[in-house]
């Protein structure tokens, strides 16, 4: 019997998502085209230097809040009904575009990551 070589599998990419290697790929097609016009192409770029971070996340564990938690939740929080307030503090600055795409950013991710749906989870700009 004859022994039949196969090729080294290629292990370069074995470490990488499929949805990685993909977007390589399809940027791929685009460089090959747009570098030579002057044109930069990046794949899986990096949108943040370092991890976001909500200032203050608050998640209520029962339905409703109890008399002592009350206490200590501010007007304006007292009646939603989302279990998870983002509060984010503008002590230096005023609400203004930055700041609310801010808070939109972290809502989405927030609501993304923990797999939660926009009744679930209210976002405060704190001034």
């Amino acid at each position: 019997m004859k022994k039949v070589e196969t090729e080294p599998e290629d292990t370069e990419n074995q470490d990488q998502p499929k949805s990685s290697i993909i977007h390589q790929y399809f940027a791929g097609l685009f460089k090959t085209a747009l570098i030579p016009l002057n044109i930069d192409v990046q794949s899986e770029f990096t949108l943040e230097k370092r991890p976001l971070r909500i200032d203050v996340l608050i998640i209520r564990k029962e339905t409703d809040w109890t008399q002592e938690q009350l206490v200590y939740i501010p007007d304006g929080l007292r009646d939603t009904m989302c279990t998870h307030i983002i509060l984010e503090l503008k002590k230096t600055e005023s609400i203004n575009l930055k700041s609310t795409r801010q808070i939109v950013t972290y809502l989405c991710r927030y609501l993304s990551i923990k797999g939660l749906t926009d009744d679930d989870v209210l976002p405060c700009l704190v001034i």
